[in-house]
């Protein structure tokens, strides 16, 4: 069962380090490591959102089946379709959730994320794979303003 965990990451530092993603990860991790730094934790506080826990379980609540969610406790919620299960933890500042595999993650939540925002960044805490819920659409890319015209 994979645990992970997500973090909505400012659209500066999602365009900055799309591709540099490695240095997102060794940075959170470091932040999970030491919470007791606290210049490492004022810069966690300046690259990742809060995450605003009404607004993301009303969108949740539109995009999935309705009686899929189970409230546990406050921030803990339960939602299950077609035989898949995710448990989810809403955080401050990131998610945290543990699921049967990371298709059924994928399933359940990532498609509901990827809806919401595009500039969440994922960890799977055991093999340490991460990455983007989404990839960056072409309108990011620093394009020349000339246009090019293509003859077919």
């Amino acid at each position: 069962m994979p645990d992970y965990s997500i973090y909505w990451i400012e659209e500066e530092f999602h365009r900055h380090y799309f591709y540099r993603s490695d240095v997102l990860f060794r940075f959170l991790k470091q932040c999970h490591l030491q919470p007791e730094n606290e210049i490492l934790m004022k810069q966690f506080a300046y690259v990742v959102h809060q995450v605003p826990v009404d607004r993301l379980l009303k969108h949740m609540k539109q995009c999935l089946a309705p009686g899929r969610f189970q409230f546990e406790e406050s921030r803990h919620i339960s939602i299950q379709t077609k035989g898949n299960k995710l448990n989810l933890f809403l955080g401050d500042r990131y998610l945290s959730g543990s699921s049967k595999s990371m298709e059924a993650a994928e399933e359940i939540l990532f498609q509901t994320l990827r809806k919401f925002d595009r500039n969440f960044f994922i960890i799977e805490t055991e093999s340490e794979k991460y990455g983007w819920v989404s990839p960056v659409h072409k309108s990011y890319h620093r394009l020349n303003k000339q246009l090019l015209y293509s003859l077919l």
